[in-house]
């Protein structure tokens, strides 16, 4: 396989992985944002913690399935950065507009309008 077909199918991959991560993280987000009210909710939380790299390793699997079976370490390495990259930017823009909604009422208040 080329180096760039490689490339390309690494950054596909991880554009799939990133979406998928990304919204597993928006659930532990709210999930942790619950924790502090219940006991078994904060358990919950722990576990998805804990459930992030078992995921990642899922889809490393999957990418070395793509790849014929071969896969270097910094290809890898390249993949799981890529991928908390674009899953990152999904609970950044998610963040970003939950509490921009959230305290829309107490900027309004505060700002008399």
């Amino acid at each position: 396989m080329e180096e760039i077909e490689k490339r390309n199918l690494v950054v596909k991959a991880s554009m799939r992985a990133g979406i998928s991560i990304g919204g597993f993280l928006i659930l532990r987000f709210f999930v942790s944002s619950y924790s502090g009210d219940f006991p078994l909710v904060g358990f919950l939380s722990m576990l998805l913690f804990f459930l992030t790299p078992a995921l990642m390793y899922k889809y490393l699997i999957d990418l070395r399935k793509d790849l014929n079976g071969e896969i270097a370490f910094g290809v890898s390495f390249r993949f799981c950065i890529y991928t908390f990259f674009f899953a990152s930017f999904l609970l950044v823009i998610f963040t970003y507009i939950f509490y921009l909604l959230a305290f829309k009422r107490e900027r309004r208040a505060y700002l008399n309008i």
